[in-house]
């Protein structure tokens, strides 16, 4: 992350930013008290990848891109967080599909010439 250590940053858990992944997340991996204030929410995240040697900037970013970017919908998330061969068959799909649109983009380029 730029460069500097996360471990040198004070409130930590203000960097990160809540959102509807990042609360399934939770759910998901927790089934936290819907009481939970987002600042014992941003905390937990951060103990969590502390215990575990994750980044928690880095745990928030894919996050996102797992759900917003790969699985798309909640049940395919939350699959996706529970079940290691269904997060990897849920990437290589998704990486799949994208290396054939990369290659319908490159044969439109190459054909401009």
């Amino acid at each position: 992350m730029a460069g500097f250590d996360e471990k040198n940053i004070s409130n930590l858990h203000l960097l990160q930013p809540m959102d509807t992944w990042l609360e399934q997340t939770l759910r998901i991996l927790f089934s936290p008290d819907v009481s939970m204030t987002l600042r014992e929410k941003q905390k937990k995240i951060v103990d969590l990848c502390q215990e575990s040697e994750v980044s928690s900037i880095s745990f928030n970013q894919g996050a996102w891109i797992l759900g917003s970017q790969i699985a798309g919908e909640f049940g395919t998330f939350e699959g996706a967080l529970t079940n290691y061969n269904s997060a990897r068959k849920i990437i290589e799909d998704h990486m799949e599909e994208k290396e054939g649109y990369l290659c319908v983009v490159k044969n439109v380029l190459d054909n401009l010439q």
